[in-house]
C-alpha cells in the first residue's frame, strides 16, 4: 500500500504488478496513458519497462507482485 502525493515507478523489474487504486485517482503513464480512478485495476506485465504513476492530486494504490 502506497500513498502518492507525487509520480512515482512501478514495474520494470522483471515482474508482473497488478496496481489498484483503492482512494484517489491517477494516471497511468507507460505504453498508452490510462486515466484510474478509486477502484480501478491495471496489470502490468513482466516484460513492460518501468511505468510512471501520477496521482491527481493523491492517490492510495496496492501493488501486488510475485515474490522475487
Amino acid at each position: 500500500r502506497r500513498t502518492l502525493t507525487s509520480p512515482a515507478s512501478f514495474g520494470g523489474d522483471q515482474r508482473f504488478h497488478i496496481l489498484c487504486v483503492i482512494s484517489g485517482e491517477a494516471r497511468l503513464l507507460a505504453c498508452v496513458v490510462l486515466s484510474l480512478s478509486t477502484g480501478k485495476t491495471v496489470l502490468l506485465p513482466a516484460s513492460l519497462p518501468a511505468a510512471t504513476l501520477q496521482p491527481a492530486p493523491s492517490a492510495v494504490v496496492l501493488d501486488m507482485y510475485p515474490p522475487a
